[in-house]
């Protein structure tokens, strides 16, 4: 990802000026030694012309007129230099002096893509009393050059005792860097000039982000394609609540497209029946081993070339096994590493397929500078990664989302536990368009989602990769469940019957383990209570359907069976059996 302005930097076109005009300079006076003193020879031209820029055009006899313009030439440039080392070395100081004396900012270390525009979002979002923001970090002169225009104090390195200064007083402190192990390295840096203090570190790969959210300390360790996949699929969710959809499809070459496989595969699957993802790429891919392996069944393996012509041709293949007309428009993911592959891939697939896909499109930046088809829906990856009030949200707030989403895709003005949901047309629910009695309610369930489960044996745990399947919770575990939330949730409105809210309170709690996998905690049960286990769901699913083999009952009736076995366990926990 790269999110660094382009264009040449005020810094950068001091130099190139001083570089034309010691060219200049060192041409003329090459010239005029040459002219005026012909006997000398070129080798001597060349050093009489070099100590012109240091004050010394001593001339005996008469003087050439470019001789002349290089002696006067030569030692302004000189100057000028000086000048600017002066004027670099001062502001370096400056810098240096504001960011020890700073209080309560925020501090940016690392050289990775998110630096300058998180610095800057940083900059425009200074509360009163906070203190300037501070880069710490090896950039590019353009952004440097960009964040001394937006008043960022950048430092291309500090000793330890001043990062101590520099951190001690810190109220935010933000760590990205290129490759994950010199995101480490300073994270190991940071904490030996400051303990106390909770960092944020952006991390790519999954595992090594969930080695560190295991140690003792309080830091937010992101993974950076698992954030953008749980925000993108939040927005774009990859089946509908009224209807039956294909199964996904997932284009790419990296992390980001492993990342949105496994969450739809990890976070969207019903318990019971594997809901599967198709996964395009390059032979021999990102998903390449798992289909060698057969280690994960959720994962269905295709290889594509990543070419923009091929892509509606694999697609349709895709959507012609599936074998059903009447299925509703595919959910498909375009996410390659570079916008040049993935934004033409979209293009095709949406000029070619038409209404039978539904592109989104997960890029770099903004896509503003590349022509897309009216129908793709572009997700930046930029407007995550550097948004400040993203990287500072916890697992409650990523659940608290998860929460008001899954509501809001219910029709309007359906009930909920939490009131009437308020969403916008073809836009998820937000958060912070709700009423704020119903932000409180919600921010409190998802706070309390860990220790209510806890108290019916169930523990939460994160592990990268394939999870273990979804379960449904027992009507016992819902009662007891939809009785903790009760004391959470608003009160009930008269007009809404208790029977009704009741009902409500354990559709909400069925629906937890769903949407904590969504954030990346899995549900495990630790008791070896009996409960509804996938056989037993599989067995009544088949008793519904009737007699013949599971696999040739058409998915739509195979769906409706799953849903109905599903909605079991809330029927009988409403009737107080």
């Amino acid at each position: 990802m790269s999110n660094r302005d382009e264009g040449v930097g005020k810094p950068v076109r001091v130099h190139l000026w001083m570089g034309l005009a010691f060219g200049c300079a060192f041409l003329l006076g090459f010239i005029g030694w040459l002219t005026t003193e012909p006997e000398k020879g070129l080798l001597d031209a060349v050093y009489r012309t070099l100590g012109l820029f240091i004050f010394d055009g001593t001339v005996h006899g008469e003087i050439s007129w470019v001789l002349s313009i290089a002696r006067f030439l030569a030692p302004a440039v000189t100057s000028a230099a000086v000048l600017v080392v002066g004027i670099e070395v001062m502001r370096h100081q400056i810098a240096l002096l504001r960011a020890r004396r700073g209080r309560a900012h925020s501090v940016v270390l690392g050289d990775g893509p998110e630096v300058p525009l998180l610095a800057k979002r940083l900059q425009r979002r200074r509360g009163k009393g906070d203190g300037p923001v501070v880069c710490i970090g090896a950039l590019a002169p353009a952004d440097v050059a960009d964040l001394r225009r937006h008043k960022v104090i950048h430092l291309d390195g500090v000793d330890g005792v001043v990062l101590t200064r520099i951190l001690g007083r810190a109220g935010k402190v933000f760590i990205s860097a290129d490759d994950d192990q010199s995101a480490a390295d300073i994270m190991r840096r940071a904490r030996q000039a400051v303990t106390s203090m909770p960092i944020t570190m952006l991390l790519t790969d999954a595992h090594l982000a969930d080695d560190w959210r295991q140690s003792d300390r309080d830091d937010n360790i992101i993974c950076r394609p698992d954030l953008v996949a749980s925000a993108v699929l939040r927005d774009h969710p990859p089946y509908a609540e009224d209807r039956l959809v294909p199964a996904p499809i997932v284009l790419g070459d990296g992390a980001l497209a492993s990342s949105l496989a496994d969450r739809i595969a990890n976070g969207w699957q019903v318990p019971a029946d594997l809901l599967p993802v198709h996964c395009v790429g390059a032979p021999g891919g990102w998903g390449a081993a798992l289909a060698a392996s057969r280690q994960d069944q959720r994962r269905i393996w295709h290889e594509m070339e990543p070419v923009a012509s091929l892509a509606p041709v694999t697609v349709g293949q895709i959507l012609e096994q599936a074998g059903d007309a009447e299925i509703a428009t595919a959910r498909v993911y375009v996410a390659y590493d570079d916008d040049v592959v993935t934004l033409p891939v979209a293009n095709a697939l949406t000029r070619v397929l038409g209404d039978r896909v539904r592109v989104v499109a997960v890029i770099d930046g903004q896509g503003d500078d590349y022509p897309m088809a009216p129908a793709v829906v572009a997700e930046s990856q930029a407007d995550i990664l550097c948004d400040p009030d993203v990287l500072l949200r916890d697992d409650v707030d990523e659940l608290a989302d998860e929460l008001v989403a899954e509501l809001g895709r219910w029709p309007s003005g359906t009930p909920s536990a939490f009131g009437v949901i308020v969403r916008a047309d073809g836009v998820a629910a937000r958060l912070e368009n709700q009423s704020d009695r119903a932000q409180r309610a919600l921010h409190q369930v998802a706070g309390a989602a860990e220790s209510v489960l806890a108290a019916v044996g169930i523990s939460l745990t994160r592990t990268p990769g394939a999870q273990p399947r979804a379960f449904v919770l027992t009507p016992d575990e819902l009662t007891a469940v939809a009785h903790a939330l009760e004391g959470l949730v608003p009160e009930r409105e008269p007009e809404v019957l208790a029977e009704r809210h009741h009902r409500l309170l354990l559709e909400l709690a069925a629906s937890l383990p769903a949407l904590l996998r969504r954030v990346g905690l899995i549900p495990v049960r630790v008791s070896g209570a009996d409960h509804f286990t996938q056989d037993e769901v599989m067995e009544r699913a088949r008793e519904l359907v009737g007699e013949g083999e599971w696999a040739t009952v058409p998915e739509r009736d195979r769906a409706e069976a799953v849903a109905q076995v599903l909605r079991i366990p809330v029927e009988i926990a409403a009737r107080g059996h």
